[in-house]
């Protein structure tokens, strides 16, 4: 069992983004459960091939994301990345 997730600290702006990669074929049930829970944030497919996603976090729900990707991270493995989101390179 993966430790437990830990969300950075918010940086300000609009939203905070994640990186993470994620097994390919997971990458649609990972975005559909990200969007039943209607406005805490968004997933956006990076690099479908190799299962890079980013997490883009609304600061209000950042709390609620964390508990749900610690939920998800039960169910397939989410590994979050170091590296900028695409947005920012």
């Amino acid at each position: 069992m993966s430790p437990r997730f830990v969300c950075p600290p918010y940086s300000g702006g609009d939203t905070e983004t994640l990186v993470a990669r994620v097994a390919p074929d997971e990458i649609g049930y990972l975005g559909a459960i990200v969007e039943s829970y209607e406005g805490i944030g968004i997933m956006r497919t990076r690099d479908p091939q190799f299962g890079i996603v980013e997490f883009w976090i609304i600061p209000e729900f950042r709390e609620v994301f964390c508990a749900l990707l610690d939920d998800l991270r039960k169910e397939t493995e989410i590994e979050i990345l170091d590296i900028p989101p695409a947005s920012r390179l």
